[in-house]
């Protein structure tokens, strides 16, 4: 019996001392090229016109599956950690490294590539993207003159995703804020 990965093909060949090589799905030629899972039969007559018979079963082995754990977004100033799940003989990251975790800093555009017990071999493109840190704006200068007892601050952010805006006011230990 045979075994290839999916996606792999294999070749099977007669000697070429053999005539009229018939394969079980009707080809007539001394090799067949496969990737199907099946029983291969394949019968022939040699140089002295006595038939051959064989067989063999041809086993399609799955692809790993690729899990990568671990967020791909990280905050500016910041790291994220990726990881591989499931036991593998060989872990591959297309920066060069061969562990089964990886840290970013820095965006990154890459694959992984892992081999199984059976050198079954499956690739998975990953991105690695940094958020920048939104700015706060607490708007225009406002001035408080004399007799005025508060100001009002509209604060916005650079932000597309919601941020909480917080006010400090330890410079002047009697102001009230608002978040």
């Amino acid at each position: 019996d045979s075994t290839i990965c999916q996606g792999d093909n294999v070749i099977f060949t007669v000697p070429s001392f053999f005539e009229d090589v018939v394969w079980n799905n009707g080809t007539a030629s001394d090799s067949l090229i496969t990737n199907m899972e099946d029983s291969i039969r394949v019968s022939a007559i040699d140089t002295n016109g006595c038939a051959a018979f064989g067989q063999t079963y041809l086993e399609v082995l799955p692809l790993p599956v690729i899990q990568i754990d671990g967020d791909t977004t990280f905050c500016e100033g910041a790291s994220t950690m990726l990881k591989i799940q499931s036991p593998y003989n060989e872990v591959y990251w297309s920066f060069g490294g061969i562990i089964d975790s990886a840290t970013f800093s820095q965006p990154y555009s890459g694959y992984v590539e892992v081999a199984d017990s059976n050198s079954c071999r499956n690739t998975k493109s990953f991105q690695v993207t940094e958020i920048p840190r939104p700015v706060a704006l607490a708007g225009p200068d406002q001035y408080i003159s004399c007799g005025q007892n508060q100001v009002t601050l509209n604060g916005t952010s650079t932000s597309t995703k919601p941020v909480i805006l917080e006010w400090s006011s330890n410079r002047f230990p009697n102001t009230q804020h608002e978040p």
